[in-house]
């Protein structure tokens, strides 16, 4: 299959090699009657980037692409990263778009914006379930009718061969990547007594036994903190380690990919409420914020320890390095980088909470 990216590209706005900004099929059915369909791909700009990226803006670019597109086909779809509130502003502004296939919720969705407006659906993230769509086109009418079932991809489904036979080649290849820098990916870290639950769309709605382990972690490493907390983005596992199971390195790699160290910073009281009503306002995506539990809110209060935060002080917090690059502009000042990231303190969260 094509990749295709329509507003994403190298440095200078140089297109990626092998990757379109949009792509036109046709499928026929069996009386010889076609069907245009036309993709194209739109996506936030994301701050964090191994390699030079350069994004044009997304609204831009579709207008761009709907211009293109729509005369040639007779079904439009737009593929996305965001969240559902800009898909739907997308289907608003753009009512020739039929279908949104869209991403960044990590949870499966079907939304209706409006009578003539893109239907918008979306899978939950690493591929646990899949939406399985019919498009239905009437020639004569030039309409098109969407249906769509969602499929959970679980064991009960008999694995393709060939499909798997490409997984454990990559997988191969990250394995023996792992090896080559000392890491031997299945060993055992711990058996935990309890269900961890790192499931994104979990963990991105309130606190579990998991990222109560992580935040304590992080309190506990960090110099004389008042609280601490991280973005629940920095979670990627989106899985369940059960009681009984085996925590493995590779589970604590897939957990933190963006291994950040270990912080303590100086927040402005302003900026703290700042922060936490950010937070709480993006329960739901990975920007939802992870506190230690005296952390509370009454309403529109927030507390610390049970007394009302103070916008005029500065509170001394425990958190991960990009919390500083992040915030930096509202007055995040580094105490103290410790020698210790994010996969190094779960391990010792885990040998020291499980067996």
């Amino acid at each position: 299959f094509p990749m295709i990216s329509s507003n994403v590209f190298a440095g200078e706005n140089t297109p990626f090699p092998g990757v379109q900004v949009n792509d036109i099929f046709t499928i026929t059915n069996g009386t010889g009657k076609a069907m245009r369909v036309g993709v194209f791909g739109v996506t936030e700009p994301i701050p964090r980037s191994a390699v030079p990226i350069s994004y044009t803006n997304h609204i831009s670019a579709t207008a761009e692409q709907v211009a293109v597109l729509d005369p040639q086909v007779d079904v439009l779809i737009a593929m996305t990263h965001f969240g559902v509130a800009e898909d739907q502003d997308t289907a608003q502004r753009f009512p020739a778009i039929d279908l949104i296939l869209g991403g960044d919720d990590h949870e499966h969705m079907q939304v209706e914006v409006g009578e003539g407006l893109a239907t918008i659906l979306k899978a939950d993230s690493n591929a646990r379930s899949v939406q399985v769509i019919d498009l239905y086109y009437n020639v004569v009418s030039d309409t098109v009718r969407i249906e769509s079932r969602l499929q959970p991809i679980t064991d009960a489904i008999a694995g393709d061969p060939t499909t798997q036979t490409e997984v454990d080649k990559w997988a191969k290849i990250g394995f023996d990547g792992f090896r080559e820098q000392g890491i031997e990916p299945t060993e055992v870290v711990a058996i935990p007594t309890i269900d961890l639950d790192g499931f994104a769309n979990t963990i991105r709605n309130g606190p579990t036994t998991f990222t109560r382990l992580m935040v304590n972690g992080i309190n506990a490493t960090a110099s004389e903190p008042e609280l601490s907390l991280m973005f629940s983005a920095l979670i990627r596992m989106d899985d369940v380690i059960p009681a009984g199971g085996e925590f493995t390195m590779y589970d604590v790699i897939r957990t933190f990919p963006n291994n950040y160290d270990i912080v303590t910073i100086d927040l402005p009281g302003a900026a703290l409420k700042f922060v936490l009503d950010f937070g709480q306002n993006a329960k739901g995506s990975g920007q939802y914020i992870l506190s230690t539990p005296n952390v509370t809110q009454n309403e529109h209060q927030w507390f610390i320890d049970g007394q009302p935060l103070d916008e005029e002080r500065t509170y001394r917090v425990g958190t991960t390095a990009e919390i500083v690059r992040d915030f930096t502009t509202i007055g995040a000042q580094l105490v103290e980088t410790h020698p210790l990231t994010l996969q190094q303190l779960l391990v010792q969260e885990l040998a020291a909470t499980v067996e």
